[in-house]
């Protein structure tokens, strides 16, 4: 059995799996390699089991959202809690017992329920409407913070002094507190009457209690089952110290953490799986670490995208905080030479002012371009322009994997000239046979094979945009590499380093 350990936690450094309202902006693309691992090794009929670690009380909507709900799961906070349900439960907010005076208010966002014209309540809901939490307020201040579990009952309330957090009650199906979470030092308090399902009567914090029930499960099961644990720092220390017979993994994806604060602990796992050679540079050559293989974390699937069934030539071009001006100011250039040239631009970041910031650097770069025949998306709407003009500039929010994914399916070219890539929209782009532009060679794009290392932009624009013949050889190129990064392909590297160890 391989059982996979995400890291599907909040920023706040807690265990904290729990959904945000819908409404709540998400910060960044959200690429992870553990559900693409699970689907990898699933479609493969190998046996593989989710093992959560934190608290997740509305777990079957983010499996249905990955598209993961046939995968079979654990979860060791539904243990603690002395949860056994698993089908997801309905229940609304009118199955509460609300004071009769109580007004309804009914806002894009939220729903408010009111007692004499004051604040009593306010009511999330999650991406697909389910009912999250309810807030409640005395005198307009905070007094509890009721969180519901997807299977109809609640799961948690937090309760507040002076608006102020004290302390959390974690609930079983019976409507019983197991565990109470003092909030300003962390210590979990177990109720006497659910003593017996405990080694300890207090423990210093989640992390303690989560780390016990990780180690009782774990000796439950046989040593050749393997551990593959995406590396965060918010569960590293609960896998890594805890004393189990099984194979760990680590999976070191993107940015989620920051190596030089964890060499001690990454010389705990029997192999460190990164998504790019360079990884295994750093961590060999700087840091002197063992063990250390590139596995790509995403695999290929040939979708021929459809760039060439239409005369328009988009270029899809990612950012995740700020433009490079010069960078656009040569595209944009370029595109008034060739009429059917539309420039996409990926924004992988969404704070609201980035997104005003990349706006307001496109203007700039449009009139310091002397740009006068196309604008930017929602420019001919907006009062200042008289005569609409072609719009051939645009804005495109990726959030998911399957965002990137529609919208590659008729690009012709990529131009990602960041720093550090990320992996999943290469793996994207040579899976459609999209010609890539990069600043550097890497595993997945070969330069004058099915792209270019970065010389002289506007040339490298016209190698792809005006020669079908480079175009072509690309494609055939993406084809060959494709073979070698399929779901089966991967699992053999897996394999061979699993049973190296």
């Amino acid at each position: 059995m391989y059982y996979f350990i995400p890291s599907w936690y909040r920023k706040d450094g807690s265990l904290n799996c729990s959904d945000l309202p819908w409404y709540a902006k998400q910060q960044n693309s959200d690429f992870d390699d553990t559900i693409s691992q699970l689907h990898i090794f699933a479609s493969q009929n190998e046996d593989v089991t989710l093992l959560m670690l934190g608290y997740s009380p509305q777990l079957r909507y983010t499996l249905h959202r990955e598209d993961l709900l046939d995968i079979p799961y654990v979860s060791l906070f539904d243990q603690a809690q002395g949860i056994k349900a698993r089908k997801v439960g309905l229940f609304t907010y009118r199955d509460l017992n609300w004071p009769g005076d109580v007004e309804w208010v009914f806002t894009p966002f939220v729903i408010l329920a009111k007692r004499d014209g004051k604040l009593y309540a306010s009511i999330d809901f999650g991406k697909e409407g389910f009912m999250l939490s309810v807030t409640f307020y005395k005198e307009d201040v905070k007094t509890r913070l009721v969180i519901f579990d997807d299977r109809g009952f609640i799961s948690s309330v937090t309760f507040y002094n002076e608006g102020v957090e004290e302390y959390t009650n974690f609930y079983n199906e019976r409507a019983d507190w197991v565990m109470r979470m003092v909030n300003v030092n962390g210590t979990v308090y177990i109720n006497p009457d659910y003593k017996k399902d405990f080694q300890k009567k207090m423990y210093r914090s989640l992390d303690e209690l989560i780390g016990e029930k990780f180690t009782n499960f774990m000796e439950s099961h046989s040593s050749d089952d393997v551990i593959i644990m995406a590396g965060d720092e918010h569960h590293n220390h609960i896998v890594l110290n805890a004393p189990i017979k099984q194979k760990v993994i680590m999976s070191i994806y993107g940015t989620r953490m920051n190596i030089p604060d964890h060499i001690e602990e990454l010389k705990k796992p029997h192999a460190l799986i990164v998504d790019r050679q360079e990884g295994i540079d750093i961590l060999q050559n700087q840091f002197h670490l063992k063990n250390v293989y590139n596995i790509s974390p995403f695999d290929t699937r040939f979708e021929l995208g459809q760039s060439q069934r239409t005369h328009l030539l988009k270029i899809y071009y990612p950012i995740e905080k700020m433009i490079n001006k010069q960078h656009i100011i040569t595209i944009l250039q370029y595109m008034e030479t060739n009429p059917n040239v539309q420039l996409y631009l990926g924004l992988y970041s969404f704070q609201h002012e980035i997104e005003t910031q990349v706006k307001d650097d496109l203007h700039e770069c449009l009139e310091a371009a002397n740009i006068e025949d196309f604008v930017l998306e929602g420019d001919n709407v907006n009062g200042e322009i008289e005569i609409p003009k072609e719009e051939r500039v645009f804005i495109r929010k990726i959030m998911t994997e399957n965002d990137l994914l529609r919208e590659l399916k008729d690009i012709r070219l990529i131009v990602d000239l960041r720093e550090h890539p990320d992996v999943f929209t290469m793996i994207a782009g040579m899976s459609s046979g999209i010609p890539q532009i990069v600043r550097d060679e890497n595993d997945y794009v070969k330069h004058k094979k099915n792209g270019l290392v970065l010389s002289d932009l506007e040339q490298d624009i016209k190698y792809y945009l005006e020669d079908l013949d480079h175009w072509n050889a690309s494609l055939v190129y993406c084809y060959s590499m494709i073979q070698e990064n399929t779901g089966e392909e991967i699992l053999n590297k897996w394999k061979e380093i699993i049973n190296h160890e």
